[in-house]
């Protein structure tokens, strides 16, 4: 089983279908679809609910998706840490915010951001106060900015 293949299937999820994986991995729709197949076989069972509206995960792999993420995120931190020690500063950062931080404050700290640190790739993901929470919890995001009240 390889990390892409990971990568792949909880793309899928958090975006609700194939195609917008697609776009964001640069894959096919039909490439991520045989790649998924090939994880379910090497599994024995099925991981997705998929229909014309899009996939969702099925019960077992709801039960792998904690432990999926986490060795995404590992691998990922492994990647970064190796970089480091040689001397590069690459990575992506992945921010969460809401819509209106993201087009109005977040621009210009961007902007000088990429400037200090141009190997660093910068994922936003925009959302309601709950949704960046949650993505904090599950470490679908490595740094959220969010009011501290509820809403």
């Amino acid at each position: 089983m390889e990390l892409v293949k990971y990568e792949t299937l909880i793309s899928s999820i958090d975006l609700g279908s194939f195609t917008k994986a697609s776009e964001l991995l640069g894959y096919t729709p039909s490439g991520i679809s045989h790649m998924m197949n090939h994880l379910e076989n090497e599994l024995g069972f099925p991981l997705l609910l998929r229909s014309k509206t899009g996939v969702v995960p099925t019960r077992e792999c709801e039960r792998l998706l904690p432990t999926l993420r986490e060795i995404v995120r590992q691998n990922k931190q492994l990647n970064q840490l190796t970089s480091e020690i040689c001397g590069l500063t690459t990575g992506t950062l992945t921010l969460a915010t809401y819509s209106s931080m993201a087009n109005h404050l977040l621009p210009n700290i961007i902007k000088r951001f990429r400037k200090d640190y141009p190997g660093i790739h910068i994922q936003l993901i925009e959302g309601v106060w709950e949704e960046v929470n949650q993505l904090l919890c599950r470490h679908q995001a490595d740094l959220g900015f969010f009011s501290l009240q509820k809403p």
